[in-house]
Order: structure tokens, then C-alpha cells, then sequence
């Protein structure tokens, strides 16, 4: 399109072939920045899954030290009731307590990231 309109001197007010063949690169470049944006937020969203499967791992540790420890320690039983609480309720119970931004969304696996797809060399003519 680009080489025929400069062929025939094809002009149109407010519109330049050079702004058309910069919008294209910008679009090129854009869409390949995509994909890899795509791709290290997948990588964000699994370290936050892990690393919050992490902490609750160490959480349990905790817990289960602590609460062997509150047998014999009243001000720790005590302290620690509120934990105790909530794992005695039923899991649909413990879903409706979360804070929402503690529940994690799955991420989509790195693999399953959007392939970037090559923009044309050129504007079509």
C-alpha cells in the first residue's frame, strides 16, 4: 500500500506513509514486548504461589510446636485459641475468612505463555 500511494503521489490530509510506517513498527515492537510480559508475569504469579505455599509450610511448623508447647504454657494455649479456632472450621467456613487478596489465582504455566507472532518486515503494498 506504502509503495503504491508514493508511486501515484497519494496524499491524505492529516496522514503521512512515514507516521503509517512508524505505527507499524511501534505495533511490531509492542507486540513483541507482550510476549514477554506475558511470560515474566506467569514467572511472578508462580513465585507468589510458591512462595505463599512456603509460608505455609513454615506456618504449620510453627503451629504445630506452638500448640505442643501450649499444653504446659497457659498464656500460649490462649494466644494461639484463635488459630486453633479457625482450623477446626470447616474448609468452606476458612474460605469465606480469607482476606480475598490472600487466595491466590493459578497462573497460567510459563509454557502456556502467547507466543509472540512476527509483525510483516514491511506495510504491505
Amino acid at each position: 500500500m506504502a509503495e503504491l500511494a508514493a508511486e501515484n503521489h497519494v496524499a491524505i490530509e492529516g496522514r503521512s506513509l512515514a507516521q503509517m510506517a512508524e505505527e507499524m513498527e511501534l505495533a511490531q515492537t509492542l507486540h513483541l514486548l507482550r510476549g514477554d510480559l506475558a511470560v515474566a508475569l506467569a514467572r511472578v504469579d508462580d513465585t507468589i504461589l510458591k512462595s505463599r505455599a512456603s509460608a505455609y509450610r513454615t506456618f504449620l511448623s510453627f503451629y504445630r510446636q506452638l500448640n505442643g508447647l501450649a499444653e504446659d504454657v497457659t498464656s500460649v494455649a490462649t494466644k494461639l485459641e484463635p488459630v486453633i479456632d479457625f482450623f477446626a472450621q470447616p474448609s468452606a467456613k476458612k474460605s469465606a475468612n480469607t482476606d480475598k487478596e490472600a487466595v491466590a489465582t493459578p497462573a497460567a504455566p510459563v509454557t502456556d505463555a502467547p507466543k509472540p507472532q512476527p509483525a510483516p518486515e514491511k506495510v504491505p503494498a
